[in-house]
């Protein structure tokens, strides 16, 4: 592919997927100019790694994960500088929605230190588990991973929660 073929193609995934991959970024950091960046960071990473799609899934697909990602990555970085504040749908994923107000609480301090320490398939998981509200195997299916994976990793995510209530 040349240049121009790939200047195209760009464009086109650009113009295609651009507004989507904007919102995802937006719902994910709450912080329109952060989304902003994150977005064309996502069309950047698209852009330096377009020869390593395989096709195995759709190109929106690709571009979805990638944007979620980048966004995971800015949520790490704040979490280390120890600022992040985390959605009410992030809070409630991490502390269980369905739990008693007091038993939800978990300081800032301990869910930075989390989200900190998660291991980026595991934060992924989550995005897509509870923000997104896939089901545990459409999870799996979007990050080719076996359904038992996601399952075990949201396990041990709830473990780390509550050895962090304690």
């Amino acid at each position: 592919m040349d240049d121009r073929e790939l200047k195209i193609l760009i464009a086109d995934l650009h113009r295609e997927h651009g507004a989507l991959v904007l919102r995802r970024c937006q719902s994910l950091l709450k912080d329109d100019v952060a989304a902003d960046d994150a977005a064309q960071e996502a069309f950047i990473r698209v852009i330096e790694n377009i020869d390593r799609f395989r096709g195995e899934a759709s190109p929106m697909t690709w571009i979805y994960r990638i944007a979620t990602n980048v966004c995971l990555d800015e949520l790490r970085r704040r979490a280390r500088r120890a600022t992040v504040e985390l959605t009410p749908e992030l809070q409630d994923a991490l502390t269980g929605s369905q739990a008693s107000a007091e038993n939800m609480v978990l300081s800032q301090e301990q869910l930075s230190r989390l989200f900190a320490r998660t291991d980026p398939t595991s934060l992924q998981i989550l995005v897509h588990t509870y923000l997104d509200e896939m089901t545990q195997e459409e999870t799996a299916d979007v990050m080719g991973l076996s359904r038992k994976t996601v399952w075990s990793k949201l396990q041990r995510l709830k473990q780390h929660i509550q050895r962090g209530r304690r």
